[in-house]
């Protein structure tokens, strides 16, 4: 099993848990412009998603994520299967 660092870069992210940067990057930016009011709440694709959701750490330049953050989104925002739902 690989290690993961407690710190993830946008790099890692795709690596360890495959979420892409890109997605990520554009939630980012669309938290950014609704909160100075150029961008209307109700046309941003995904409030829920994880670039919009979970607050990165700044590094110098790099954005960073807790890998405990990464985690506990993941967990929160996992279905279960839907066999499992009909078979209770």
């Amino acid at each position: 099993m690989t290690n993961i660092p407690e710190l993830l870069r946008l790099k890692q992210l795709k690596e360890f848990y495959s979420l892409n940067p890109n997605t990520i990057m554009r939630e980012r930016y669309e938290q950014r412009e609704v909160s100075a009011g150029r961008l209307d709440e109700s046309s941003v694709y995904n409030t829920s998603g994880f670039g919009y959701t979970v607050r990165p750490v700044k590094y110098g330049n790099r954005l960073m994520f807790k890998k405990a953050d990464v985690e506990k989104w993941i967990e929160d925002n996992t279905v279960p299967a839907p066999i499992d739902e009909v078979n209770g």
